[in-house]
């Protein structure tokens, strides 16, 4: 029997062997696993990536670089936790300088 933290160790390399950026959130929009190019990408800071994040710490981090479009940051913060909420597919792209 593999232990639970087998299991989380085998998907997070598993995660980190696909080049796109992924994470995965569970039903209480909490950080379940993530890949090395999601935290690349986005350029999180260590301490910010553990399991049981909210999503919503993760966009708050995003709003204040300015990611996540002009102010107000607390309605496109809203707004997207209202869509991760609906459990509606979307997809959502954008270009940064870098």
């Amino acid at each position: 029997m593999v232990s639970h933290d087998s299991r989380a160790e085998l998907t997070q390399s598993g995660l980190n062997l696909i080049q796109q950026a992924i994470s995965i959130f569970d039903a209480d929009l909490r950080l379940v696993a993530w890949n090395s190019r999601y935290v690349q990408l986005f350029r999180y800071p260590a301490d910010l990536m553990t399991v049981g994040q909210p999503i919503e710490a993760l966009l708050r981090h995003n709003a204040r670089r300015g990611l996540l479009g002009p102010p107000p940051a607390e309605e496109a913060i809203a707004r997207r936790l209202q869509h991760l909420r609906s459990g509606q597919p979307h997809l959502h792209e954008s270009a940064k300088g870098d």
